[in-house]
């Protein structure tokens, strides 16, 4: 039994006795918050993310087996320690000050970071919490080099289709514009930045309605088609042209 001093109501000491031993009761919350915290930190553990959890200081406080994996450490190497002191090129970037944002207006944040010391990319999702802040991260390499391999084939595509004389356009099953070459707005005279015309308006009216049925046959059947039309040029001339349609069957 531990016992103690505390001043009475008319500043008098009184001695007061205490005992450390736990009620049944009291032992019985115990027991269940740790069994709380283990189903936690199983489910945590179970996840693809990375999950962290950080104090309002940027100290980690918690890691799950997934960070430990994707860092090479040991959790005695991140735990109670600063975002900084384990990552030391993190300072001053885009990684904590998002997470001070987190922290100062208390606000969930959303963001994309290259962390330069393993030269890849990750998704984080920061929430607020009243000890600081969660933080669940997942690893993004190969989704950002497919989307640049992407991004580089589409940007040789481009080049190749503006090098070409032919009028390239591609539409959407609707009519509408997906994609037009430079030589089709040079010669309807239009800015490539106005979007705001349609086809009709550059056709023959007197080639409108075969037009319009050639097309809606090609679509109906998937199959491609060849139609010759009159299209009005820049200086409002209509000069005649061979156009092969090819549906796109994979989009």
């Amino acid at each position: 039994m531990n016992s103690s001093f505390s001043t009475s109501d008319h500043g008098q000491p009184e001695h007061r006795a205490a005992t450390g031993t736990m009620t049944g009761h009291e032992r019985g919350l115990v027991a269940e918050a740790e069994a709380v915290k283990k189903q936690l930190e199983m489910v945590m553990n179970s996840v693809s993310d990375m999950c962290l959890m950080l104090d309002k200081e940027l100290r980690y406080t918690y890691v799950n087996d997934r960070m430990l994996q994707a860092s090479g450490m040991l959790r005695e190497q991140i735990v109670g320690r600063l975002l900084t002191e384990v990552f030391p090129d993190a300072a001053g970037t885009l990684l904590e000050t998002e997470l001070k944002r987190v922290i100062e207006q208390q606000v969930p944040v959303q963001f994309e970071y290259y962390h330069e010391s393993y030269k890849r990319w990750f998704e984080n999702r920061a929430f607020p919490t009243p000890e600081g802040l969660t933080l669940l991260t997942t690893e993004i390499t190969e989704q950002k080099q497919a989307a640049e391999v992407l991004r580089a084939s589409e940007e040789r595509f481009r080049t190749l289709i503006n090098c070409m004389h032919q009028q390239v356009w591609i539409n959407d099953p609707a009519g509408e514009k997906l994609y037009v070459n430079e030589r089709w707005y040079a010669y309807i005279g239009e800015d490539p930045r106005n979007k705001n015309w349609n086809w009709s308006d550059f056709v023959h009216p007197d080639d409108m309605a075969t037009t319009f049925q050639a097309r809606g046959a090609g679509i109906s059947k998937g199959a491609a088609y060849e139609l010759q039309y009159r299209l009005r040029r820049h200086d409002g001339e209509y000069r005649w042209h061979m156009a092969r349609v090819v549906p796109s069957k994979g989009s």
